[in-house]
């Protein structure tokens, strides 16, 4: 009996490498961001993204202005919406994200 499973296309990027990135492009402190605290990322571990262009929600538009603006202290799993944000903006591609995370 055959495993069935299928090969997909997929961005693969490293954690420190992603918080860089993102520090880098909204101005944000080391303290302010990090995506191992973001997702209380475990060692040797990989965390899946679908990212596309879209709209924000309400809330996600909020919760993002809040989080550029230094407003209120960062939500837990403000990544997803962030990649959105990014891909939306024009700097990252729409795809499937594996982030990975090493420490």
């Amino acid at each position: 009996m055959k495993l069935k499973h299928e090969l997909v296309n997929a961005i693969s990027v490293d954690e420190c490498d992603l918080t860089k990135f993102i520090r880098e492009n909204y101005g944000v402190s080391p303290d302010y961001y990090d995506f191992q605290s973001d997702y209380e990322a475990s060692n040797d571990s990989t965390y899946e993204f679908n990212v596309e262009k879209k709209e924000l929600d309400e809330w996600d538009r909020k919760a993002l202005e809040e989080w550029k603006t230094g407003i209120a202290v960062p939500a837990c799993n403000m990544t997803h919406i962030i990649l959105t944000d990014l891909c939306n903006l024009g700097l990252i591609d729409a795809g499937i994200y594996y982030i990975w995370v090493c420490w």
